[in-house]
């Protein structure tokens, strides 16, 4: 495994009139994590959904 990787997020979210949050997001990785071997990729991708509240 490579120890450095870089990627792209995107983040959507919405606050209701009561103070709850919503958000969604997607990671996606643009570096191949794999050592030396031909032909195989591993990537990181990633998906995320939130909820919270604000005071």
């Amino acid at each position: 495994m490579k120890a450095f990787d870089a990627g792209l997020n995107f983040l959507a979210g919405f606050k209701l009139t009561n103070g709850f949050l919503i958000n969604g997001g997607y990671g996606l990785g643009l570096t191949n994590m794999l050592k030396d071997i031909d032909g195989v990729t591993s990537k990181n991708r990633v998906f995320s959904v939130g909820v919270g509240y604000q005071f």
